[in-house]
């Protein structure tokens, strides 16, 4: 700081800083033409700058509570311990899969027997529950169907359903 351009260069930068403070405080005339005749880009200077006065006098009050909050948050992580590491079990503890193989291929074969005895019984009884339904709703049977009065209990029957 001993050399003579360093020294003015700083007393020109003080100087600078005293009249910028200066206009921003209103205590000096910025400038001497009315405010109706400035051009538009002073406006939007002006404009611009008392944004940037608003904003950062906004970050002032701001920064500290969000400095707070990046605390919290770290002081809330740090409250998270870990007791012991996860490790790979050495053996799987699950249901075997040939188990549930071979209880999936049972299940869906009994489903399949059930169907298909149900659909038998359904064939053999269909026709004698419809005449029933007519008869019930008062409508007369068909020519072509059978008069039937019931189906044929199992032992009346001379012949096995073919299943079709």
């Amino acid at each position: 700081p001993e050399n003579s351009q360093v020294q003015a260069a700083a007393a020109a930068a003080a100087a600078a800083n005293r009249k910028y403070q200066q206009a921003l405080e209103g205590q000096e005339q910025l400038l001497p033409v009315p405010k109706g005749q400035l051009p538009t880009v002073a406006y939007e200077y002006a404009a611009l700058e008392r944004e940037r006065i608003v904003l950062s006098t906004l970050m002032e009050y701001v920064y500290p509570v969000l400095e707070e909050a990046r605390f919290d948050e770290e002081r809330q992580v740090e409250a998270v311990q870990v007791v012991d590491y996860a490790v790979p079990p050495v053996k799987k503890a699950g249901p075997r899969r040939s188990i549930i193989c071979v209880v999936a291929t049972l299940s869906a074969f009994l489903l399949a027997v059930l169907f298909v005895l149900a659909y038998t019984w359904w064939d053999h009884h269909y026709a004698y529950f419809a005449r029933r339904l007519r008869e019930a709703a008062g409508e007369e049977p068909p020519p072509h169907e059978p008069t039937a009065t019931r189906p044929a209990a199992p032992e009346e029957r001379t012949q096995r359903p073919v299943i079709s």
